[in-house]
Order: structure tokens, then C-alpha cells, then sequence
């Protein structure tokens, strides 16, 4: 019998008892893995970079397409295993190669890999999520900026700026507060300690439906109308059956899209179902347009609203309640064990809030005309808000900080008509400070549950800070250039045609514009009885919340409405979303019960491989489209596609 011990992975006992661990507490060191002596490291660097980018460049397309996003957190923590637990072994540690990149790897340097892919976060609940998916499209959808984004890239970098920075550097005095004293679980960082230690297991799933998915969202791209999208209200309407046309008109088709497939197999049915119901109310609600009335006058499109007349928009509310929970009994002992040396140093933090302020300040005033004490509120709303999307990310992993921070933009919106501002100026400033408030807000989320991995694996937190700022100072190029690129292949991003349709819904730009145009007119758009429904369902759906949790026992929550999901179905225009997330809930249920252990080891990677896949494929399509070989340019076949119009 041989006596060789595996020390590159723990035993599956092993890795099960770290599953079982107290998540409130640092997990135990293994004796069979090699102590990590170096967690800030070249590779790790470059690695977490190209990580972060694909998870970037993934984002922006899901945010601008559909108003979801995905954490990089997972992406970057199984693929990061993957690449450099393989460039260790292959390495040799000597030489000038070995040096930067040979040597032992261990889940603490595999911690500073996806805080820099986290870095990049493009997460559409806050963070830069809110600039490139949300206000600074509203901005040009609103006529605010210049005609194309590659003419204020210096403006872009700026508010991107603003945004990015100021949160990391306050929410570091709270890391013992919200991590050591009210122990918060923050459920992805939780999945990610788990996810590195069978890394190497799962990063063949995630590797396969990644790449799968990639070539194919590539191929639809060439021939939408006969493998991504199937319009089957406008075929059967073409062999006789014309009143079926209905559902092409209400957006009634079928899309193979894997990212919300992927996405409602990470949400799960109850999630899905919410989503999918208002959806289908709302139909009922629409009005429309005829994009050929002269061709095709059967033909409408309900699924698209100008805001060129603010008089006509009807707003529509989203609901989002119980995103705060009761707070956690706070522990009377320090337990943490993290020696003084490796914890981020007081003068890191109190210089860099000191300095993103100022920064902040002078960025706002010159480019954005915001004077000091407006700036400041700005700053101090989003280190309010930053205990809510903390709070809440820490106990539900549900961050609600673009919500929130609709609250800024109605507090900015009273401050632009007190000081008497134009329309224009006035919106520019509303969606100016909510970028400020909720991206600062959303950055200290999202650091603090990076923060909470690094406890548990006993990860160095100044090495995570490091990581973090130097990839946020890559980022923020970065991400600006793709949002240019995204832009400049898809022009009806920014300025929606006639019809209201686009290839890219963008649910969060109209959200971000109607608050502004809202709150900035000189008569409020909003009829009164739109304003009573909101105020209806507001309460509605906050006395269902308290019941479920005061007299509900929790093994029937499941039946229970997720209001965040149905409020987000009446403001995605598209029906075919949450179809495709239905279907991958669905899926998700039967695999879960048919083979538990498959289910458990692979149904993350998986679904991230699927989203990260066609939000990498869309940036490769922007990419032909720009040099003019996509589907569009001559290239790929309208078959299938409505009034024979290609539809890609």
C-alpha cells in the first residue's frame, strides 16, 4: 500500500469538514499544505488583472444588456486556483522565471488574486456598476455630456474616480466592526473559501461552459434568428397565422441566452418566478409603436419609452424591501488573531480618505460644477449608505445600494431646484452626486466581504488593500475604454431610435434617467395615480416581508414573494429574460435532486461559466462590430429575423 501523501489538495473529508466550519471564525491551518510565506505576488498580480478584465468587460455587456450583473469573486477564485496552482507546479523556483512566478501557492495568495479581479467589480448594484451601466448613459441619453463618450474620456476617468477610491479607503476602521464583532456571514465571500479548496474540481466545469459558451455566443452574432433568438410570433404570422403577431409585438420570443440561464440557476425558482410573473402583468400595462408602418404595419413594439417628453413617462417603482435584517448580537471578546503587522496601518486609511476627498472635491467642482459643501453630502450620504448595502450584503448577499441611492438623487434633485439650476445643469448634478453616493457605498461592500474571506483563510488584509487599489487604478482605464467600445458599436445605447428598441435594454440607464428627469422638472411627470399605486404596493410589500418573518415558519419563506425580483420585472422591458431564468431555475431543481453531490461541486461554476462566457462573446462582438465583420456589417443572415431585418 502506498504511504504518499497528496499535499496539493486536502482529502474530501477534509474539504468537507472546511465546508462545515464555523463561518464566523478564522478557519484552522492544514498541516498538509506548505505555509504561504509570499500573498502579494507578481503573478498573482497579472493573473488577478486578466481575471478582473474578462470579468469587467462580461459586466458592462450583462449590465447594458439587462440590468444584471455577476460578482467576480467566484470567477476569480476558481480560475485563479486553476491558472497558478498549475504555473507553481510547472515552474521551477529558481531563476528569473521561478522568481516571479515559480514557488508554492496556497488559497492566501489565491485571496490577493480575486480581491484584484474583485477590483474590476462591475456589480449593477452599486460600485462602477452605477457609472457605465446606469448614470453615465443616462447622462448622454439625456443630451448632458458630448455627442460620444470617447470625447469626455477625461470626464469619465474622473467621476469613475470619484466613485471608486473614496469607499475602500473609509471602510477599513469598520473592518473589525462588521467582521470580529457582528460576525456578518457575507454567504459569496463565505463560497469562495470553500471554492478554493476544491478549486481544482470545479475549474474544469467552469472552463468548459466558459469556452462553450463563448463560441457560441460568437456564432449567434452571425445568425441571431435561427440559434439565439426565435421569434416565433412573427414565423407562424408568415404562414398564416396573423394574429399571433401578438407576441412578437409584446416581446414574446425566445432567446438562448446561457447568462440568464446561468443567472436563474444561481437564483433559484423563487427568485426566477418573481421575476418572471410581473413580467407578464405588465403587458397588459403598454403602449407602443410601429417601427415599419409603412411595410409591416402589424407590426409594434411595446417594450421601449423616449424620455425626449418627460410628460409621458410614467414611472415605474421598483420594490425593494427587507434588504436590512435585525442586527447581529455584537461578541464581547476580540477574537481576532491577525498579527499587527499584517492589519492595514491607521495612517494607509485616514491619509487616503483625507486625500479622496480633497480629490473628490476638486474633481466635482471643476468638471462636474458641484461646489465643496454639495460634494461633501455626496461623500457623507455614501459612507451612510455604506452601512446599509454592508448590513444587508452580510446577512442576504443581496447588496441594495443603487436603490439606495435613489435616495441622493431626491435629495440632490430638492438642492438643484432650491438653488434655482437649469434643466440641464440640474439632471447633470443629480446623476453626478447618486454616482458619488452610491458607488463609494458600494465599494465599501464589496471590499468588506473580500475583507471577511481574507479573515477566514487568514489572508494578510494590508496585502488586500494593496491588491485592491492597484487594480481599481487598472480598472478605471479600463473599464471606461470598454464602456467607449460597447458605445461606439451599439450607438442606440445612448440614444435609444424611434421604436424604443435596442439590442441592449438597459433597464438601469432608463431607471437612473427617469429619477433624474423626475426629480429635476418643473412639473413633477408622475401622475398621481401612479404615485398612489407605488405608495400601495410599497406597503403591500413590506406587510408581506414583516408577516413572513414574524408568523411564517422559514421552511415556507420559498413560497413567498422575492419583491426585489418583482419589482425588477416591471422595469426590464424584455419577457425573454426571465423565461431563460425560469428555465434555468428549473433545471437547477432537477439536477439538485436527482444527483446532490454533481449539484454541489459544480452548479456555481457552471452558472459562472455561462455568464462569464456571453458577456466575454458580446465584448468580442463589439470588437468585430468596430472593424466591421460582425453579423450586421454584410456578414451574417437575417433568417428568422423580424420584417427580414437582420436582428443581432
Amino acid at each position: 500500500m502506498s504511504t504518499d501523501i497528496d499535499t496539493s489538495f486536502p482529502s474530501l473529508m477534509q474539504e468537507l469538514s472546511l465546508i462545515c466550519l464555523d463561518s464566523s471564525k478564522p478557519f484552522p491551518v492544514d498541516p498538509y499544505e506548505p505555509e504561504e510565506t509570499h500573498q502579494l505576488t507578481v503573478r498573482a498580480l497579472i493573473v488577478g488583472c486578466v481575471l478582473g478584465a474578462i470579468v469587467g468587460a462580461s459586466n458592462i455587456y450583462l449590465g447594458l444588456k439587462t440590468g444584471f450583473t455577476f460578482g467576480p469573486q467566484l470567477f476569480g477564485a476558481i480560475f485563479g486556483y486553476a491558472i497558478l496552482k498549475s504555473i507553481s507546479k510547472a515552474l521551477p523556483e529558481s531563476g528569473l522565471l521561478g522568481r516571479f512566478f515559480g514557488g508554492p501557492f496556497g488559497p492566501k495568495e489565491n485571496c490577493t488574486v480575486q480581491r484584484y479581479a474583485a477590483s474590476y467589480s462591475l456589480d449593477s448594484s452599486g460600485g462602477l456598476g452605477i457609472l457605465f451601466v446606469g448614470a453615465m448613459p443616462a447622462m448622454y441619453r439625456l443630451h448632458l455630456l458630448s455627442e460620444f463618450p470617447q470625447d469626455d474620456f477625461g470626464r469619465l476617468v474622473a467621476l469613475t474616480v470619484c466613485a471608486g477610491f473614496f469607499g475602500v479607503f473609509f471602510v477599513i476602521p469598520l473592518r473589525r466592526y462588521y467582521i470580529i464583532l457582528q460576525k456578518l456571514v457575507f454567504p459569496t465571500p463565505r463560497l469562495q473559501t470553500t471554492g478554493e479548496v476544491v478549486a481544482r474540481k470545479k475549474s474544469l466545469g467552469l472552463l468548459i461552459s466558459f469556452a462553450i459558451t463563448f463560441v457560441y455566443k460568437v456564432m449567434t452574432g452571425y445568425a441571431p434568428g435561427m440559434i439565439y433568438d426565435w421569434h416565433i410570433g412573427w414565423t407562424l404570422s408568415r404562414i398564416g397565422f396573423t394574429s399571433i403577431i401578438a407576441l412578437e409585438n409584446y416581446g414574446w420570443w425566445i432567446e438562448f441566452t446561457p447568462a440568464f440561464f446561468g443567472a436563474g440557476m444561481l437564483s433559484g425558482l423563487n427568485a426566477s418566478l418573481s421575476f418572471l410573473a410581473p413580467s407578464i402583468v405588465k403587458n397588459g400595462l403598454a403602449f407602443g409603436a410601429q417601427p415599419y408602418p409603412d411595410t409591416f404595419p402589424e407590426i409594434w413594439s411595446y417594450m421601449g419609452l423616449s424620455f425626449d417628453d418627460p410628460d409621458a413617462y410614467s414611472a415605474t417603482h421598483r420594490l425593494d424591501t427587507g434588504c436590512c435584517g435585525p442586527v447581529t448580537e455584537l461578541a464581547d471578546d476580540d477574537e481576532d488573531r491577525t498579527p499587527m503587522e499584517d492589519r492595514i496601518p491607521f495612517s494607509w486609511w485616514s491619509i487616503g480618505v483625507f486625500c479622496s476627498t480633497v480629490m473628490s472635491c476638486a474633481i466635482l467642482a471643476t468638471k462636474f460644477n458641484m461646489n465643496v459643501g454639495e460634494a461633501l453630502l455626496a461623500l457623507i450620504l455614501g459612507f451612510i449608505f455604506s452601512f446599509i448595502g454592508v448590513q444587508s450584503s452580510g446577512q442576504t448577499d443581496i447588496n441594495p445600494v443603487s436603490t439606495v441611492a435613489k435616495a441622493s438623487q431626491l435629495i440632490f434633485g430638492g438642492i438643484g431646484k432650491g438653488s434655482g439650476m437649469q434643466l440641464n445643469a440640474a439632471q447633470t448634478f443629480n446623476l453626478s452626486a447618486g454616482v458619488v453616493s452610491g458607488g463609494s457605498a458600494a465599494q465599501a461592500s464589496d471590499m468588506t466581504g473580500d475583507l471577511k474571506t481574507g479573515y477566514l483563510l487568514g489572508a494578510k488584509p494590508k496585502n488586500q488593500f494593496i491588491a485592491q487599489l492597484v487594480g481599481s487604478v487598472v480598472a478605471v482605464f479600463l473599464n471606461t475604454g470598454l464602456f467607449i467600445l460597447f458605445t461606439k458599436a451599439t450607438p442606440c445605447i445612448l440614444y435609444l431610435p424611434d421604436d424604443g428598441v435596442c439590442t441592449y435594454g438597459a433597464p438601469s440607464v432608463a431607471a437612473w434617467a427617469a429619477v433624474a428627469v423626475a426629480v429635476s422638472a418643473p412639473k413633477l411627470p408622475v401622475p398621481a395615480s401612479s404615485g398612489y399605486t407605488a405608495i400601495g404596493l410599497s406597503i403591500f410589500a413590506m406587510l408581506c416581508v414583516a408577516v413572513k418573518h414574524l408568523w411564517i415558519p422559514k421552511k415556507y419563506w420559498i413560497y413567498m414573494p422575492n419583491w426585489n425580483s418583482v419589482g425588477l420585472g416591471f422595469v426590464v422591458p424584455q419577457v425573454y429574460y426571465p423565461i431563460a431564468m425560469t428555465v434555468g431555475a428549473i433545471f437547477n431543481y432537477i439536477w439538485k435532486k436527482r444527483n446532490p453531490a454533481s449539484f454541489d461541486m459544480y452548479m456555481f461554476a457552471v452558472g459562472a461559466g455561462l455568464l462569464a462566457g456571453e458577456g466575454l462573446g458580446g465584448v468580442f462582438q463589439a470588437l468585430l462590430a468596430v472593424i466591421g465583420v460582425d453579423g450586421g456589417s454584410g456578414y451574417g443572415t437575417a433568417i428568422g429575423c423580424p420584417a427580414f431585418e437582420f436582428c443581432g
